[in-house]
């Protein structure tokens, strides 16, 4: 019979083309993947990944077949959703912490879809940095947690991390025609000297940061924890702001990106508790953000010289998603 990590497994191989990154996305063993794919390929009596020196990816019948395998995920889920709709006859509750980037961008379309799962379904959205939602995780106050943190932090006691999308490294924000701003080449910390200086307090980069600025007297020093409020600021002429690349706030052109040597690369992580069990809407929401995982694969091209334009989300096509 077809188990569910059996399929968890060979989409992650798909997605990261290397059954040593799906161990590690998955906190697993690379033996224990290549045995769950085996047991599949076994089981329906079909080669469904073609493995070669440059990766691992889907064969001709693997391609066919794929669709059918998320199916089986999906019928799984429902089949747990309506089983705790009849065993409880109430609402389910569930808590999502989330940074505004995901609140905005990622969790609307998420929620439309457990709408129409749960007939009756009550949400807590909180807006919290890393460090809080962990702290939620372990304590139990939070079921699931959207989190940009830095891609080499580990997944720590009690919590399962999961990558969703690359976002980059910190840099320098400023106005065009800025001197400092007129390459794409990494600046180092010391280039900008008594530059007036805006940085973002989110938990997530504070630590970084304060272990790459320059110390020292400035003309002029602001910490928010706002993007927004960032970029206002920028734009009013008070500085440089040292933040993550945010290709929207960008989008009028206005404004230089140039990223910062020495930092770390930082992503969106899915987190939840390797401790307390999802509700069905919580594994729901769960397999949701996996497959939207598995399909998006950047929110925006980097171009900080030429400058950014608005763009959608850029999806594989559909002879690698068929």
């Amino acid at each position: 019979m077809v188990a569910l990590i059996q399929v968890q497994c060979l989409e992650e191989v798909v997605r990261t083309r290397s059954f040593r990154a799906a161990a590690s996305v998955l906190h697993m063993s690379q033996p224990a993947v290549s045995g769950h794919v085996a047991r599949l390929e076994r089981e329906l009596g079909l080669q469904l990944l073609q493995r070669s020196p440059t990766g691992s990816e889907l064969t001709v019948q693997g391609r066919r077949l794929i669709p059918h395998l998320r199916a089986f995920v999906e019928s799984e889920a429902a089949i747990l959703r309506a089983s705790e709709s009849l065993r409880t006859g109430g609402p389910q509750q569930l808590t999502v912490s989330s940074h505004r980037r995901g609140m905005v961008r990622i969790l609307p379309d998420a929620f439309a879809v457990l709408r129409e799962s749960f007939g009756s379904l009550v949400v807590h959205l909180h807006q919290d940095g890393a460090i809080d939602a962990r702290e939620g995780l372990r304590d139990g106050s939070c079921d699931i947690a959207l989190a940009i943190e830095p891609d080499d932090d580990e997944a720590g006691r009690g919590i399962d991390k999961t990558h969703m999308l690359s976002l980059g490294q910190l840099g320098v924000c400023g106005p065009v025609g800025h001197p400092l701003l007129n390459t794409g080449d990494p600046i180092a910390a010391d280039e900008l000297g008594a530059e007036s200086l805006i940085t973002l307090t989110t938990n997530s980069t504070a630590r970084v940061l304060g272990g790459l600025l320059p110390r020292g007297a400035r003309n002029f020093s602001c910490e928010v924890d706002d993007t927004e409020v960032a970029m206002a600021l920028v734009r009013a002429g008070l500085g440089l702001a040292v933040m993550l690349f945010h290709p929207y706030e960008l989008a009028t052109g206005s404004l230089r990106w140039r990223p910062m040597s020495g930092s770390p690369s930082f992503s969106i992580h899915l987190l939840s508790s390797s401790v307390t069990a999802l509700s069905p809407a919580g594994q729901a929401l769960h397999s949701y953000l996996m497959s939207w995982r598995s399909t998006v694969t950047s929110m925006y091209a980097i171009d900080p010289v030429r400058g950014v334009t608005r763009t959608r989300l850029a999806q594989p096509s559909n002879e690698q998603t068929a």
